[in-house]
């Protein structure tokens, strides 16, 4: 490692002392250098590519407007989703089975 290149990690010291200091830590350096390459290793070659959603495109958010679910509307959606909606009555699955019992409750 060059001691310019150490410079900006240590901005007070002179070129000098940053040469020294390598000198006294050639361990130090070597084993610097290999780890960052074995981190640069696992770097993707290129970035992953952005996701540009085009959801929306053409709407203009200030024209925009809200209204409250009709009761057709909530119907159709529950008729809908109810028909996909598992139904947990074996909350701990079809295989085991739950024994009734004749439980009190005392107060």
């Amino acid at each position: 490692m060059k001691p310019e290149q150490l410079h900006s990690w240590q901005p007070q010291a002179t070129i000098e002392q940053l040469s020294d200091f390598i000198q006294q830590n050639q361990t130090l350096m070597t084993l610097l250098e290999e780890a960052w390459q074995k981190f640069a290793a696992t770097l993707p070659d290129n970035p992953p590519p952005t996701y540009v959603s085009n959801y929306g495109e053409g709407i203009d958010l200030e024209t925009v407007e809200h209204f409250p679910i009709s009761q057709e509307e909530m119907i159709e959606f529950l008729n809908h989703f109810e028909k996909e909606r598992y139904h947990n009555d074996r909350p701990f699955g079809d295989s085991i089975h739950i024994n009734e019992q004749d439980w009190t409750l005392s107060e």
